[in-house]
């Protein structure tokens, strides 16, 4: 453990700018999620993302990296609360900084490959003439006719029908087998056929796995790193019970995309205790530069412990109240009490 002087030259140095990188890494997440979906509208299906995408390939990109960095960016002020529990904490294992560091990275540089494929795959997509939506037509036209006992070439006709429709086929030129596909399917059973290309299109895509370790293995690390942190900082006094609590559920939270949002408060609340922003100023633990635990529940402050309402004032025991021998600790005085206590030694 560095000394305290150290620990605080270096507290006072590095928090402001660890506390606004903080802030600054949630509001480039925020940006860049709102440049990324700027003119996709509201997409839906895995067909209709990659329609959109093409159309603004440029714009996903560009909002993919603001958002990357600004996540990779949140390791910075993780990492200097981490040194900061570090120093005042025997406990801790200082390896443990590489997992709060890697993770936001890894999350963040998977975040750009994972558009970078998106955008990638999206050149390959040509709506209902890519050949993965072709093909999935036909397969579902031929599941529908053989489920009614009908043959994709004949329709609801019989063989003599099929013999003429062959014949008007040959004679103006166009496939019955293809336009019949598509027809006999409904309208749900080909967005799920365009659903089910474009999912295979990124799948097969060369940087789609690279996204997705990325994306797996940072999260997890991420989990772990901020657990472990929050955790060692709420035990030295540098985070309230509240925001050491809160610090640790998020770690979990970030597994769940829906509730991410509390992560990234937590992330602006560490920002501003760091820069020194926070109306009720930092914990003990800061200017002390040791730890300095949070009583128990049910205890209490050791100064508030022999506090007693009233004044100052010696309140001497009544006679009554004193044990044999102990009459001669008062002074002879005059009065009612003095003439009671000489009286007591007399008997």
């Amino acid at each position: 453990m560095t000394s305290k002087a150290e620990t605080l030259a270096r507290e006072k140095k590095w928090a402001l700018p660890a506390g606004i990188v903080a802030v600054a890494g949630v509001a480039m997440y925020f940006i860049g999620q709102f440049v990324g979906s700027s003119g996709l509208g509201s997409p839906e299906g895995s067909a209709e993302i990659l329609a959109a995408v093409s159309e603004h390939k440029s714009n996903v990109m560009l909002g993919a990296a603001i958002q990357g960095i600004g996540i990779a960016a949140l390791s910075i002020p993780l990492a200097f609360l981490f040194l900061a529990a570090l120093a005042r904490s025997e406990r801790m294992r200082r390896a443990f900084i590489l997992v709060a560091i890697v993770g936001p990275v890894f999350v963040g540089m998977g975040t750009i490959v994972s558009a970078l494929t998106l955008t990638s795959v999206s050149d390959d997509w040509k709506g209902d003439a890519t050949a993965g939506v072709t093909k999935c037509f036909e397969d579902s036209a031929s599941s529908e006719n053989e489920a009614t006992g009908t043959s994709g070439e004949t329709g609801s006709t019989g063989a003599s029908g099929a013999e003429g429709s062959g014949a008007d086929a040959d004679a103006t030129g166009t496939e019955p087998s293809g336009s019949a596909t598509s027809t006999a399917l409904t309208e749900e059973q080909k967005d799920d056929c365009r659903d089910e290309a474009a999912d295979d299109l990124r799948n097969d895509s060369s940087t789609s796995g690279l996204a997705l370790g990325l994306l797996g293995s940072g999260a997890i690390g991420f989990l772990i790193g901020l657990f472990y942190t929050a955790l060692n900082s709420m035990r030295v006094g540098l985070l309230s019970r509240f925001w050491g609590s809160l610090g640790m559920a998020v770690g979990v939270i970030l597994i769940l995309p829906t509730l991410q949002i509390i992560a990234f408060a937590w992330f602006i609340y560490l920002g501003l205790l760091l820069a020194g922003w926070m109306p009720g100023g930092r914990p003990p633990a800061w200017a002390a530069g040791e730890a300095i635990p949070w009583p128990m529940p049910g205890e209490t402050q050791p100064d508030d412990d022999d506090v007693i309402d009233g004044t100052a004032e010696e309140v001497e025991p009544s006679a009554d109240e004193l044990e044999p021998g102990e009459a001669g600790d008062f002074p002879d005085d005059d009065g009612p009490q003095g003439e009671r206590r000489k009286r007591k030694k007399r008997n």
